[in-house]
């Protein structure tokens, strides 16, 4: 009963947000003009979408590949499953929880226990959020404006990452003296709790373990800039299906804003946090909110849609169902 209680309280959250950010996003849209721009929406660009939207999750799996040691060709393919299984879960549960799926799908395509998986994961983040500094440096290197306050943002999330990671390399660099720390901190803990946790940690390692490989850092930081900048192309893809004639700066500028709310807890599918990343993204560029409401809309449709038919296949393949994407998260 409790634990139907708790999923409960938190999907309610994620509506929560979702309904709040879509608020801010359409709180000054003309619908009528919004209408106007999705009934012109040139179709045809919806392939360019899907290609690049595929290339992306193929470039995703590559640095999870390099990030876990695995073989490239062999890593790639098999965690592009796990990907796309994670990405529809991530579109039907909220709060990222589609994580937890996504992890789950990893030790069915790989051998790797869920530890050092969940690390790996938790490095990507890391990356993610590296990835917005380098976006803000594309924009203004392109000679594009920033919404306010992204900038500050930026210069906050990278001062975030950087300590995360050099969390994560003194965790992998100098294992066995962190986990004697932690295990002095986890003193209060019962004996058998402590042990888990303390073995759960020095699996986990292994799921950061390129980060002892300096000659690695090059192909990760190359794999994160494909990926994200295929998803900028993908954003381009929807302003020209809208018609809108905009430089690529405004890509970057939006992706910038759909990588932190990508980042943060949100509704299911990031319904919201998507819509407001292209109103705020593309202000500064003269764009109205009917207009960049109707790109997030043609971009989130095409993409959220295929990522859950994509998905949804991956996992019947795995040998799960709709029910393992729902339970997944209370057991992990």
């Amino acid at each position: 009963m409790a634990s139907r209680a708790r999923k409960h309280a938190i999907f309610l959250i994620g509506v929560a947000l979702s309904g709040v950010f879509l608020w801010l996003a359409a709180r000054d849209v003309d619908m009528a003009q919004l209408s106007r721009a999705l009934a012109v929406a040139d179709l045809r660009w919806a392939l360019a979408v899907l290609a690049l939207l595929a290339g992306f999750c193929l470039a995703k799996a590559w640095r999870w590949a390099l990030l876990l040691g695995l073989p490239v060709t062999h890593g790639t393919l098999a965690l592009t499953r796990a990907v796309l299984v994670g990405y529809a879960a991530t579109s039907l549960l909220p709060l990222q929880l589609g994580e937890v799926v996504r992890a789950w799908a990893a030790t069915r395509v790989v051998e790797r226990s869920l530890a050092p998986i969940v690390v790996s994961i938790a490095l990507e983040r890391v990356l993610d959020l590296f990835a917005v500094l380098a976006v803000l440096a594309a924009v203004l290197l392109l000679g594009g404006p920033l919404p306010a306050g992204l900038l500050e943002a930026g210069w906050t999330l990278g001062a975030v990452s950087l300590v995360l990671l050099a969390a994560l390399v003194v965790y992998v660099a100098f294992t066995d003296q962190t986990l004697r720390v932690i295990a002095r901190l986890a003193a209060p803990l019962p004996a058998r709790t402590r042990e888990i946790l303390l073995d759960q940690l020095r699996r986990g390692s292994a799921g950061a373990a390129s980060l002892r490989r300096p000659a690695m850092w090059f192909w990760l930081a190359v794999s994160s800039l494909v990926q994200w900048a295929l998803m900028a192309a993908c954003i381009g893809a929807s302003f020209a299906a809208l018609g809108l004639d905009l430089p690529f700066a405004a890509a970057a500028s939006v992706l910038g804003l759909t990588i932190i709310g990508m980042s943060l807890p949100s509704g299911p599918g990031y319904v919201g946090s998507i819509q407001l990343a292209f109103t705020l993204g593309l202000a500064p560029f003269a764009v109205e909110p009917g207009p960049a409401i109707a790109a997030s809309v043609f971009y989130h449709l095409l993409v959220c849609g295929s990522l859950i038919v994509a998905g949804l296949v991956a996992l019947h393949r795995l040998g799960g169902t709709l029910r393992t994407i729902v339970t997944a998260p209370e057991s992990g």
